[in-house]
C-alpha cells in the first residue's frame, strides 16, 4: 500500500497547510487596479473641493466689501534715503506714515477741516514721540502750509 500525491495534498489541506489553487490566491492585477481607482477617485475629489473654494469663497466670505478699496493711498512724498511719507485713507481716517527700510511709523492721524488739513490736538498721554517722528512731523507741516 503506497501513498499517493492526493493523500499528502489531503493530509497538508486537513493539517492548515496552503492548497495552492488560483482560487484562492487574491488577484494582484484586481487589487492593483481598485487601488488606483481610489487614487483617482480621492485627487478628484480634493481637485473639486479646491476648485469649489477658489470659486466660491471670495464672493461669501470676503463679502463686496473687502474688496473695494479699503485702504487708499492718497499721496506718497519721498524724503531721501529710502524714507518717505505716505498718506494712506483707512476706513474714513486719513493716517500719515513714515516709512524707513526698517519700519513703518504712524506719525498722526489728520482730520479734514473745510477743505483744510489739521493736525488732531496734542493728547498728555501719549508716549514721547522719536526724533524722527518730530523731523517727519516739521517736514509734513511744512509742504502742508505750501
Amino acid at each position: 500500500m503506497g501513498v499517493s500525491d492526493r493523500d499528502i495534498q489531503s493530509l497538508q489541506t486537513d493539517a492548515g497547510g496552503t492548497d495552492n489553487t488560483e482560487e484562492e490566491q487574491p488577484d494582484a492585477f484586481a487589487s492593483l487596479v481598485r487601488m488606483l481607482g481610489a487614487l483617482a477617485a480621492v485627487l478628484v475629489l480634493i481637485a473639486l473641493c479646491a476648485y469649489l473654494a477658489k470659486r466660491f469663497l471670495p464672493r461669501t466670505v470676503l463679502g463686496s466689501a473687502a474688496r473695494s478699496d479699503a485702504i487708499r493711498i492718497v499721496a506718497t512724498r519721498m524724503l531721501g534715503g529710502r524714507r518717505s511719507l505716505v498718506l494712506v485713507r483707512v476706513r474714513g481716517q486719513t493716517l500719515l506714515l513714515g516709512v524707513t527700510p526698517q519700519s513703518i511709523a504712524c506719525l498722526t492721524e489728520i482730520h479734514d477741516m473745510e477743505g483744510e488739513w489739521a493736525q488732531p490736538p496734542e493728547q498728555e498721554s501719549s508716549p514721547k514721540t522719536s526724533p524722527f517722528s518730530r523731523q517727519l512731523g516739521r517736514i509734513v507741516n511744512e509742504t502742508v502750509d505750501d
